[in-house]
């Protein structure tokens, strides 16, 4: 995409360039004659082009930003542990140690620490 939009920018600005060095060496005026204009220029393009682009980039880097920003705050709000089934009694285990066969009590208004089958 940057090969592109560079390539096209440059072109602009190398047409504007050779216009205008043309136009000097027919007319002898830098600034136009009588009023008129200089015949095919087009510096502004190139420059808005940048200009556009670079704003594109800056609020797709801010958009990425508030995104990772809101995955993080998501990611905060996980249960850290879980409450496992042992026998008869209820034990506390760190998320990242229960099992497949481990039975996973959640009480009412908790949150689900990790995945897996209802039984009841």
């Amino acid at each position: 995409m940057f090969s592109l939009i560079a390539i096209g920018t440059l072109v602009a600005f190398i047409y504007s360039v050779f216009n205008y060095i043309v136009f000097y060496l027919q007319t002898g005026s830098l600034i136009g004659l009588d009023g008129m204009k200089v015949p095919n220029i087009y510096f502004e393009v190139a420059a808005l082009l940048v200009m556009f682009v670079t704003l594109g980039k800056f609020f797709e880097a801010r958009a990425k930003g508030a995104t990772s920003e809101a995955i993080t705050k998501l990611m905060d709000l996980t249960p850290k542990t879980a409450r496992v089934k042992e026998g008869k009694k209820l034990i506390d285990k760190p998320i990242e140690e229960v099992t497949i066969q481990d039975v996973v009590v959640v009480r009412p208004g908790e949150r689900i620490p990790v995945d897996g089958i209802i039984i009841t």
